[in-house]
């Protein structure tokens, strides 16, 4: 093994409009480009170029599971520090220079520890904790069918901003439906396999409709989880209650997305957390207010049709009570 050596993993299959971009960015970066393919029928393998000793090619036959493709790559690799990197994605230009530095000085001290780069979905959306750099051990293998993520006991990902990986598959609409029902049925596969992990209902969630009754179970489900979360499920359960406030306060069920919003910020007392916080207590708030407003009209609509009892209480002074309530209730449009 190349006790100093970079090895850049891609799995692959059908992706000669995008390869070459993705090797271009990564091969003067690394000590070798390890391209797994597992079953290409386009011309992905003909324009790879040969004539390049860092590029090694493998075929592996797709088996309905990234991990194994994942995995298999993972043997492959002839360096210590792996960087994985898709087919539709490429190192950014401005994380080139620097890169073999910066690889090695994450690891400076953190042999274990595993780093997400910053993914540019290049639709306003960015990812900041998929596991793509680390050191190659046996220990070290993903999970998953589909979705698949790096595991091993008590893994630990820290985020690695100056690498930016940019990732173009959801401008691309070649076949998204075709990937959207092959990622459904190996999701529904892995979640029949491991039936009570969370990771595997939070990615569920993408492809049910909002009137599905198993996407409001899912939600109800997280619901429940009791904070602070463990790690192992943290990003889920705290991405999942916020998208639980939001769906509570699309449906005006305010009071109940006021009570995981307070739940959360107790925990989490970040800028999403605060804003979902403030948002459900204003709507809940106003909601209060309204009805409060509602009842009060109605209190104040029969007051005429009460008897005054003379005999044991002095005559109000309906001037002076006029008074108080102008002063305090300003905008309250039905005041005596």
């Amino acid at each position: 093994m190349n006790k100093t050596g970079i090895s850049a993993l891609i799995i692959v299959c059908n992706a000669e409009n995008s390869i070459l971009r993705t090797i271009d960015s990564i091969i003067d970066v690394t000590d070798e480009v390890v391209i797994v393919d597992t079953g290409s029928v386009d011309n992905t393998l003909d324009i790879i170029p040969k004539e390049n000793s860092k590029i090694k090619t493998y075929n592996h036959r797709w088996g309905d599971d990234f991990s194994k493709s994942r995995n298999y790559a993972i043997e492959l690799a002839s360096g210590p520090y792996c960087f994985v990197i898709d087919a539709d994605e490429y190192l950014a230009e401005e994380s080139r220079e620097g890169f073999r530095e910066n690889i090695y000085s994450l690891f400076d001290g953190q042999e274990l520890t595993l780093y997400s780069p910053t993914i540019d979905n290049m639709n306003g959306s960015i990812l900041r904790n998929n596991a793509r750099i680390f050191m190659k051990r046996p220990s070290l293998r993903y999970k998953g069918f589909v979705h698949e993520y790096l595991f091993e006991d008590n893994y630990n990902i820290k985020h690695a901003p100056e690498i930016i990986i940019n990732h173009t598959g959801y401008l691309e609409y070649g076949n998204l439906e075709g990937k959207r029902k092959r990622n459904l049925q190996l999701l529904k596969r892995q979640l029949d396999e491991a039936p009570t992990e969370l990771r595997w209902k939070y990615f569920m969630l993408r492809y049910l409709d909002l009137n599905d009754k198993q996407f409001e179970d899912i939600l109800d489900e997280f619901g429940k989880v009791p904070l602070p979360y463990s790690h192992d499920i943290e990003v889920y359960a705290l991405n999942v209650k916020s998208r639980l406030i939001i769906y509570l306060l699309d449906k005006s069920d305010f009071y109940e997305a006021y009570r995981h919003a307070d739940e959360l910020l107790k925990f989490y007392k970040d800028k999403n957390s605060c804003l979902l916080h403030f948002i459900s207590l204003y709507l809940m708030s106003t909601q209060r207010y309204h009805n409060d407003m509602l009842h009060l009209e109605k209190i104040h609509s029969n007051i005429d049709n009460y008897q005054q009892d003379e005999f044991i209480t002095e005559t109000i002074d309906e001037q002076a009570v006029s008074s108080i309530m102008n002063k305090f209730l300003r905008d309250i449009d039905f005041i005596i």
